[in-house]
C-alpha cells in the first residue's frame, strides 16, 4: 500500500508575524530577488482581481468598515514576502504582490529602480506613489514606525478608511467593482515628523461603468476618478490614530 502524501497548505499572511518582526528586518520584505539580473525588484501594487472575491463583494450589500492590514508572510528572498489584505465588513480579501522594474542593489546604486511602473495612475505617480519608488531599502523600516506621547515606539498595524470614504466605497459598489488596487506611497510630509506614520496606502477601484471627475471632489481623499479608477488615498493609521 502506498504511502498517501498530504500537501502542506501554503503560509497564510498574519498580522502577528508583521508585529513580530525585527524593525531592521522589514524592508527585505517589500523586495524578491531577480536572479536573471541580480537585482531586486521592489513591489510596485497589490491587486485584488479573483472574480469568486468579487462575487463575494458585490454580495456584501452596504459596507461600513473597510481595514488595509498589514501581514507578513515567512522570509523567502526569492518572493515578496509583505502581503496585506483587505477586511470587508469583517470578510478577509488577499491581495496580490506585483512588480514591475528592479530595485538596483546596495553594491550599485541604493534607493533607485531601473524602470518607472507605467501601471501607477499618472497623478498619483508624481505624488507619494514616487517617494516609495525612489526610497532607499534601509529607510523603509522608518515608513511605518512613530512614537508615542510617551516616547514609546509604535509599529502601524492596519488602516481605516473614514466613513466619508466608505460612502464612495458603497456607491462604487453599486456600479460593480471589478478591481481593486492597492498603490504604496510615502508621504514626505510626515517622514521627518516622529509622532506620524509616513507610510501611505491608496486604494484604487474600477467598476463596470465609467466615472469622470475632475481632480477631487467634494469628498477629501479622492485623489482622481479618470473613468477606468477611482482612487481613494484618505485612511488613518492604527496605530497611532485607532477608532
Amino acid at each position: 500500500m502506498e504511502d498517501t502524501i498530504i500537501k502542506e497548505a501554503p503560509p497564510i499572511p498574519t498580522m502577528g508575524k508583521w508585529c513580530e518582526e525585527e524593525v531592521l528586518k522589514l524592508g527585505p520584505h517589500f523586495h524578491k530577488f531577480n536572479g536573471s539580473d541580480n537585482q531586486y525588484d521592489r513591489v510596485t501594487h497589490f491587486s485584488l482581481n479573483d472574480q469568486e472575491n468579487f462575487k463575494k463583494l458585490n454580495g456584501i450589500g452596504t459596507i461600513t468598515s473597510v481595514h488595509i492590514c498589514m501581514a507578513l508572510n515567512n522570509p523567502n528572498k526569492n518572493e515578496i514576502t509583505f502581503c496585506p489584505y483587505l477586511e470587508i465588513n469583517g470578510q478577509r480579501f488577499d491581495l496580490n504582490p506585483e512588480t514591475n522594474g528592479s530595485f538596483r542593489s546596495e553594491e550599485n546604486e541604493p534607493g533607485l529602480l531601473k524602470a518607472q511602473s507605467d501601471i501607477v495612475p499618472g497623478i498619483f505617480r508624481n505624488m507619494i506613489w514616487e517617494n516609495w519608488e525612489e526610497a532607499e531599502m534601509h529607510l523603509m523600516d522608518d515608513l511605518f514606525h512613530c512614537k508615542d506621547k510617551n516616547g514609546l515606539l509604535r509599529r502601524v498595524e492596519y488602516y481605516f478608511i473614514t466613513d466619508n470614504m466608505i460612502e464612495v466605497i458603497n456607491d462604487l459598489n453599486k456600479r460593480g467593482i471589478t478591481g481593486i488596487t492597492l498603490y504604496p506611497g510615502i508621504d514626505m510630509n510626515k517622514f521627518n515628523k516622529r509622532d506620524k506614520i509616513s507610510f501611505t496606502p491608496v486604494l484604487g477601484f474600477t467598476t463596470g461603468t465609467s466615472i469622470k471627475v475632475e481632480g477631487r471632489n467634494k469628498w477629501l481623499g479622492i485623489l482622481e476618478s479618470n473613468g477606468d479608477e477611482t482612487l481613494i488615498e484618505y485612511s488613518r493609521p492604527c496605530p497611532p490614530t485607532c477608532p
